[in-house]
């Protein structure tokens, strides 16, 4: 359990400085006025999120969404770091089904990543390891519990 609890603080501490970088992104690419080779600009190419042909309205909420869902993770993750310890079944099996929506998300994204598919991969594994550490761990029945 303290393994599951230390990997979703520093998924959680990760995806808000994703956030946070990202959102950094497009506000230093638009500001370097350099044609693409600002910082801004290269790590949202990175993220297959630069396009120059991009108004600004478009890129603010391309970003917007990817801001929104990095800060949410982020956030859920790290409330649930805080609160995986405690006793109850229901906070094991919200945080199992957090880490489960979080892994079919990323396997259906994957096809269609371009540039950020190692980003993607790596973050299907963080989330299914995470299910491997959350459920051998959670509660049974009384009659389903193994003999020693």
């Amino acid at each position: 359990m303290n393994a599951a609890r230390a990997l979703a603080a520093c998924g959680g501490a990760a995806g808000l400085l994703l956030a946070a970088l990202l959102g950094l992104g497009p506000g230093l690419s638009l500001v370097g006025g350099d044609g693409g080779t600002s910082a801004g600009a290269v790590l949202l190419s990175g993220l297959g999120l630069y396009d120059p042909g991009l108004t600004g309205a478009e890129a603010v909420t391309r970003v917007g969404a990817g801001v929104t869902v990095l800060f949410g993770y982020g956030a859920v993750s790290l409330l649930l770091a805080g609160v995986l310890g405690r006793p109850g079944p229901a906070l094991l099996w919200a945080a199992a089904g957090f880490q489960l929506l979080c892994a079919a998300r990323a396997a259906a994204a994957l096809p269609e990543a371009g540039p950020a598919t190692p980003a993607v991969a790596l973050f299907l594994l963080y989330s299914c390891v995470m299910l491997a550490l959350l459920v051998p761990v959670a509660p049974r029945p009384p009659g389903d519990r193994p003999t020693t």
